[in-house]
């Protein structure tokens, strides 16, 4: 009697939220079993209008679509991550390299500056395009207003890098940084 009575007043069938997760969730159930089964057989099985089926079974389906294409995203984000990673580990090695024995001879040859800078440039690119990826993706939301920069990065490896590492980065840098007096006393000249 329900179901004449849902079927004949599909204009005006009013479903609580709760009642349409129900219907939906069913719905799932019914085309794992049977993928090829019509709307109208699971209208018929539901109790429901074959348009309120086949509007609820199109909901399922993109639910699917959308779930899959997430996961696939994941996935695939997930390998990026990995190969950028591998090229910071490339460039933590290069910011790390060289050693003295304990009489001050040298055992492994230090990066030059460039190379320091050029690795230091790469981690930051890659962790830049890495969070560009990841937004354009849609795993951030943007809050006009509330976002804050700030410019942590060096201080990120300068806490990670031994005494030896960090002096080696922070006298590239001077060295690769125009000072402004100098600059200054260059275009007097």
């Amino acid at each position: 009697m329900v179901m004449l009575f849902i079927a004949e007043n599909k204009g005006n069938m009013r479903v609580s939220k709760e009642k349409q997760e129900e219907l939906k969730a069913k719905i799932r159930r019914i085309l794992v079993r049977m993928p090829r089964i019509s709307v109208l057989q699971i209208g018929e099985q539901l109790g429901i209008d074959k348009d309120y089926a086949l509007k609820l079974r199109k909901q399922v389906l993109e639910e699917n679509r959308k779930r899959i294409d997430k996961q696939t995203l994941d996935v695939e984000l997930a390998k990026l991550e990995e190969i950028y990673s591998e090229v910071k580990l490339e460039c933590w090695r290069i910011l790390t390299a060289g050693k003295k024995d304990e009489n001050g001879n040298i055992i492994e040859p230090y990066p030059s500056y460039s190379d320091i800078i050029r690795a230091l440039k790469e981690i930051s690119n890659v962790e830049k395009q890495l969070f560009e990826i990841k937004f354009d993706a849609g795993l951030f939301e943007r809050k006009i207003g509330t976002i804050k920069t700030e410019s942590i990065f060096l201080d990120k490896i300068l806490d990670n890098a031994d005494a030896e590492t960090k002096n080696n980065i922070i006298r590239a840098l001077k060295e690769t940084i125009p000072d402004k007096r100098r600059r200054g006393e260059e275009n007097n000249i």
